[in-house]
């Protein structure tokens, strides 16, 4: 079955994450809550039995966009990026996470600014919000380089399981991105 793509850079295709993603995906990141809920999110019926495993909760306060990029060349799976917007937000969030194999090499500002666009096209908001691990200097520096600005920071404002780590939001204005991004 051919898949919709949903929007292509330079160098990948972005599609709506499938059940059929699993694979490639935990084969690079290991991590199956983010995955689970890539999958919650996803709209393919396939899921159900994921959305009921995570609850109602992680399904019914957001709109999001979870999508698998592909390497236009083989089709490997480069990584995931994500754009939503929780019904209390006053903004969405975009968030990417990329295959270790493709880091440092630029793909990961195009896959970004990429992901801005799209979300600046399906919601109305004036700004879009990134939360950053703030000892992750080279997701910083993509952050920045993509034109996002830091305007809180979180101590100690996320945990997983007995992991605390802290957060810096970060955002970028619709009129910042159109004149400096690839909007």
């Amino acid at each position: 079955m051919l898949r919709k793509i949903l929007f292509s850079t330079e160098r990948a295709h972005i599609m709506d994450v499938t059940i059929s993603d699993v694979p490639d995906l935990l084969a690079h990141w290991h991590a199956v809550p983010p995955i689970l809920e890539c999958l919650a999110w996803a709209e393919d019926d396939a899921c159900d039995v994921v959305r009921e495993m995570l609850g109602d909760q992680h399904t019914a306060q957001r709109q999001a966009y979870r999508m698998i990029v592909r390497d236009k060349a083989d089709l490997a799976a480069m990584g995931y990026l994500s754009a939503y917007k929780f019904e209390r937000n006053l903004c969405p969030d975009v968030g990417i996470s990329l295959n270790p194999a493709y880091q440092g090499k630029g793909i990961g500002s195009e896959l970004y600014r990429s992901v801005i666009a799209f979300t600046f096209n399906k919601f109305s908001d004036p700004f879009v919000k990134a939360t950053v691990d703030p000892s992750n200097k080279a997701s910083l520096r993509m952050h920045l380089k993509c034109g996002f600005q830091p305007f809180c920071f979180t101590k100690d404002g996320y945990v997983d399981g007995d992991h605390v780590e802290d957060d810096l939001s970060m955002r970028i204005t619709r009129n910042h991105f159109k004149k400096h991004g690839a909007y």
